[in-house]
């Protein structure tokens, strides 16, 4: 905890400046939970996707962990048994899924730190490898206005079950913060991020 707190006078200490960004990864660093995990269960619970479905989804995020998967299987399959979902649908699944489970996960001190770095002028940017319905309750909730997400390919108001552009997620992650940077002309060794 002593780092933390010398983190934050350090930052106390800085002037305000326009010109830096401050990142942050969702899962288990603003939040204290993979919130894919109660995603899973409020899919389930709304019958969005099967129980079979959420056992494959589980059975292959361990595999992963193992690497006997890769993300990116892992990710299509979730993504495969969204086709034919409502994007409206799952939206609202996104703030049912805060506000009966990732609220009451916000770290204190994520909260925190990004409101020193409001406070400091810096541009504020969650960067994850999660959904934008995921993101969105948790950002409006701590005040970040740019997200930079795995984006879900809609069409007529519907999930085609396809991810749009490549996921971000490891080089994604960065490829996804640099282009930002590049178009908001800030410099990312003006930049701080924060994961676990």
């Amino acid at each position: 905890m002593t780092d933390y707190r010398d983190h934050l006078q350090s930052l106390r200490s800085m002037r305000r400046s326009k010109n830096r960004v401050a990142l942050f990864d969702l899962d288990k660093t603003l939040i204290a939970v993979y919130s894919a995990v109660p995603l899973l269960m409020e899919q389930v619970r709304s019958r969005q996707i099967s129980a079979i479905g959420a056992a494959q989804q589980i059975f292959m995020a361990v595999g992963q962990s193992r690497d006997v998967y890769d993300f990116e299987e892992v990710l299509d399959a979730a993504v495969g048994m969204l086709a034919g979902v409502k994007e409206h649908e799952f939206s609202r699944l996104g703030d049912k899924l805060f506000h009966k489970h990732l609220q009451k996960k916000l770290y204190t001190e994520a909260q925190e730190l990004v409101d020193i770095h409001r406070q400091l002028g810096h541009h504020l940017v969650i960067v994850s490898s999660a959904t934008r319905y995921q993101i969105e309750p948790v950002a409006d909730a701590l005040g970040i206005d740019h997200i930079l997400c795995t984006e879900l390919e809609v069409r007529a108001g519907k999930f085609t079950g396809v991810v749009k552009g490549d996921p971000c997620w490891a080089q994604g992650n960065r490829d996804a913060a640099l282009a930002w940077s590049k178009h908001h002309r800030i410099k990312l060794n003006n930049a701080w991020f924060y994961t676990d």
